[in-house]
């Protein structure tokens, strides 16, 4: 009997635990982990490719068809750099918290999305200042009223240099603590507001709302 129960036992255990054990070995296959990071480094390349060159071309877009440009290459950097890891309640819809912010802010005068000087020349279509770089007449809300006023804002080598330039410079090193554990989009762009990054008390829901909604984007949950 003893026997026999030995040799159930043991074909339990290999019917229960080895298949798994057979899968968890060859998820971590040097190999095959080599395979997928090419082909995601590969897929990730024509993203850039293809969408960085039409950000900046003449052709004026909706609204929608920049969304639909910039959040793509807005997820490859964060990816590649782990920069949204420092939003771990939010990193799966990250990209489109910062598109809103694309969008809203590097529209011109008339109007036009991904048309002003900020971003064609400077590559900073998210407003970010300092005390050294290209002064703009700007706008600020304070104490209720719009004031027109002279702001230095920085200048980026590149788009990237921007993303991580936002996300570490100002949000994470900042300490928007509000942004940063915020729980969904919404959540993201209306804690902007509070934790001082935007002054207009109305920006958050027209980001969300007219941008974000209106752009048909499922956000991850």
């Amino acid at each position: 009997m003893k026997t026999l129960a030995l040799v159930l036992c043991l074909l339990l255990s290999t019917t229960l635990f080895a298949p798994s054990e057979v899968r968890v070995t060859a998820a971590f296959e040097p190999e095959t982990v080599e395979m997928l990071e090419e082909i995601q480094y590969e897929k990730d390349e024509d993203i850039l490719d293809y969408n960085l060159v039409r950000l900046k071309d003449d052709i004026k877009r909706s609204r929608k068809e920049m969304y639909e440009l910039v959040q793509p290459v807005i997820d490859v950097y964060l990816r590649r750099n782990t920069l949204h890891t420092a939003f771990p309640n939010i990193a799966d819809s990250l990209s489109h918290a910062l598109t809103c912010i694309f969008i809203s802010e590097s529209s011109n005068r008339k109007g036009h999305t991904g048309r002003s000087s900020l971003w064609l020349e400077y590559n900073n279509p998210f407003g970010l200042t300092a005390h050294q770089g290209v002064t703009k007449t700007s706008w600020e809300m304070i104490n209720g009223k719009r004031v027109v006023m002279d702001v230095t804002f920085r200048m980026f080598d590149s788009f990237e240099e921007a993303i991580n330039s936002l996300m570490w410079d100002y949000l994470y090193k900042k300490r928007y603590i509000n942004t940063i554990n915020s729980v969904s989009v919404k959540d993201f762009l209306y804690n902007l507001y509070e934790d001082g990054y935007m002054t207009n008390s109305g920006w958050p829901k027209f980001a969300y709302k007219e941008i974000f909604l209106k752009c048909n984007v499922q956000e991850n949950s």
